[in-house]
């Protein structure tokens, strides 16, 4: 609780009540608060990647603010879509999906990666699919509104001129360097800029860090793999390997547009017209359907599984037989009269097919398994032996490892800028000598570290750095030379 108030505050933009007097409304339309919550705590988990473990106040805000604004534009979006009644047909919306790369093996859409990657990201198909629809809907408002952009001819004059503008210049550049090589340097001068900037010349605060390093990759290599208990993952996950049942269908859509009446007697009417004998269902939905997508293909929706499909359609077209035509079918974009051309059954993918994906997929389920159970154990371990890494070490079998002279302000060795061994490193625990809690660099990567031999930042003397003091002096004295040389310049 205390994280979720200094995060978003009391009175932040979510509300935690059940009354949600305090969500995020717009133009009266409440904001899907689970989503928006969502996406911050990605967007805060990522940004702790960067910072450590604490965010600065501002890196919060500017979150939240980006979310915000956002999410205001998103809504903004969405009802002006749905005031200008903007549709976009399940083919539309099928061809995006498959046309996406992510969803694709060489090139061609694979079923498997789709719903595996959907469920790798908590989300349904048929949310995707939703969004997606969304999506094309949008991009058809956008789309609108650049095509129907323009501007007056003093406009373009003014923008044209604007480009094609050029304007001369004449410039003087004096070079510091120049005066590098006249400006005396004396003992005194040293002195004075030493004594200005002591806080430049100072040892780096270091450690002789220790630590050990569980890797799931490590953890990989000792998964073994056998054919019994191949066989019994694969009847735990064998739901996941197999194809559903596809149908290939046509329709005619009618959209509803303001009068639902008149849109429902023309589905009628067409559909009157595709049951007289001998009729043309493609030739008649080429003519008269209101899918744009799909009217010049004679309403052909191709192959698709029932998950393609929203509610009342898929329902009507899984309920029927090859060769059949149904009866209007009201959904959100209208009314449907569709024929169902072929049925492709679903199968179940043997376990000799999908032997050796299954074996990829079990050694990478064993090791995360396996990697998860010693990243608690070593959590434990850690916090039981807190005096040395020995004990933790041996336990899980892991090497000690030590970075001498691993500084506060870059760390060193495998660590370098990592801000949360950084933290971990020059926290006042193991400054006092006990050993971290388990960091988890990366997913599959955890250490522990302690330090050791805490050297704090010590004033080094002038004669140490002399050198360093110098040169900085004679820049310093010949800028000031060069700003002079400068100005006068400009009075001339």
């Amino acid at each position: 609780l205390a994280l979720v108030f200094a995060v978003w505050g009391v009175h932040g933009l979510v509300d935690f009540t059940t009354a949600q007097d305090r969500g995020l409304r717009v133009n009266g339309q409440d904001v899907d608060l689970e989503r928006l919550r969502q996406v911050y705590q990605q967007q805060v988990a990522e940004a702790h990647q960067a910072y450590g473990e604490e965010l600065p106040a501002e890196v919060t805000e500017g979150i939240r603010k980006n979310i915000v604004d956002a999410f205001v534009a998103q809504s903004l979006l969405n009802q002006k879509v749905e005031e200008r009644r903007f549709v976009v047909s399940d083919r539309e919306v099928v061809d995006t999906i498959q046309s996406l790369p992510n969803f694709q093996i060489d090139g061609r859409f694979n079923k498997d990666s789709y719903h595996a990657l959907l469920r790798g990201q908590g989300i349904s198909p048929a949310e995707f699919e939703a969004q997606q629809r969304q999506e094309l809907r949008a991009r058809q408002l956008e789309a609108g509104l650049f095509l129907s952009s323009f501007a007056t001819p003093k406009e373009l004059e003014r923008a044209a001129a604007l480009r094609g503008e050029t304007r001369e210049l004449a410039f003087a550049v004096v070079p510091a360097g120049r005066f590098l090589a006249s400006v005396q340097v004396d003992d005194a001068a040293l002195q004075a800029y030493y004594d200005e900037h002591k806080s430049e010349y100072l040892t780096p605060e270091s450690v002789t860090l220790s630590y050990v390093h569980l890797r799931v990759e490590d953890v990989a290599r000792e998964v073994a793999v056998d054919e019994a208990a191949l066989r019994g993952f694969f009847d735990q996950v064998r739901d996941r390997y197999v194809e559903p049942e596809q149908r290939r269908a046509r329709h005619i859509l009618i959209q509803s547009g303001t009068d639902d009446a008149a849109a429902q007697k023309k589905a009628e009417e067409a559909y009157a017209q595709v049951t007289k004998p001998g009729a043309d269902f493609a030739a008649i939905a080429t003519a008269t359907s209101q899918d744009a997508g799909s009217a010049p293909q004679g309403g052909d929706l191709g192959w698709a599984e029932r998950s393609f499909f929203v509610g009342p359609f898929a329902d009507a077209l899984f309920a029927m037989k090859p060769g059949e035509i149904s009866k209007p079918v009201k959904t959100q974009f209208g009314w449907h009269v569709i024929k169902l051309e072929e049925i492709q059954a679903g199968q179940q993918k043997s376990f000799e097919d999908v032997r050796a994906e299954l074996e990829q997929e079990y050694r990478k389920a064993e090791a995360e398994r396996l990697f998860g159970e010693r990243q608690e154990q070593l959590d434990e371990l850690a916090f039981e032996n807190t005096g040395s890494l020995e004990p933790v070490a041996k336990a899980l079998n892991l090497a000690v490892q030590s970075i001498p002279n691993f500084t506060k302000q870059a760390g060193g060795g495998e660590f370098v800028g990592q801000p949360k061994v950084l933290a971990a490193a020059f926290s006042g625990d193991v400054l006092g000598g006990q050993n971290s809690r388990a960091i988890e660099l990366a997913p599959g990567s955890v250490v522990v570290v302690r330090g050791a031999d805490h050297r704090t930042p010590q004033q080094l003397a002038l004669a140490d750095v002399r050198d360093r003091v110098a040169e900085a002096t004679r820049r310093q004295l010949a800028e000031r030379e060069a700003k002079a040389t400068a100005d006068r310049i400009a009075q001339q």
